[in-house]
């Protein structure tokens, strides 16, 4: 598949990503069951990522930070994406947000 500009796919991905990644329930049994359905989803993202560059960046990140791991605090699945969204931001020299501005304009 040819690569297609990132301005035509990467801000729609953004968006999902950090709305599946946003796991914050009181109740621990829900809370572990939604990360892992929500993880088993954003396992599936890295595949469909058109930019050959893009797809290794996720793929590492989702080895070093998400795999292998059984728990997640609450809303931590939601920063760790964050912090990622962040790195690639600054490689391209993009602004990047504070968790509080990331929180309050995708919870909202």
């Amino acid at each position: 598949m040819p690569d297609r500009p990132k301005h035509s796919w990467g801000t729609h991905l953004w968006a999902f990503i950090h709305t599946i990644s946003i796991v914050d329930f009181e109740d621990e049994d829900v809370q572990v069951r939604f990360a892992k359905e929500a993880i088993d989803n954003l396992r599936g993202v890295g595949a469909c990522i058109p930019c050959h560059r893009c797809r290794a960046h996720y793929d590492l990140f989702f080895q070093t930070e998400i795999e292998g791991r059984d728990r997640f605090g609450r809303m931590e699945l939601f920063r760790l994406f964050v912090e990622f969204h962040n790195t690639i931001n600054q490689k391209l020299r993009k602004s990047v947000l504070e968790y509080e501005e990331a929180h309050s304009l995708w919870i909202n």
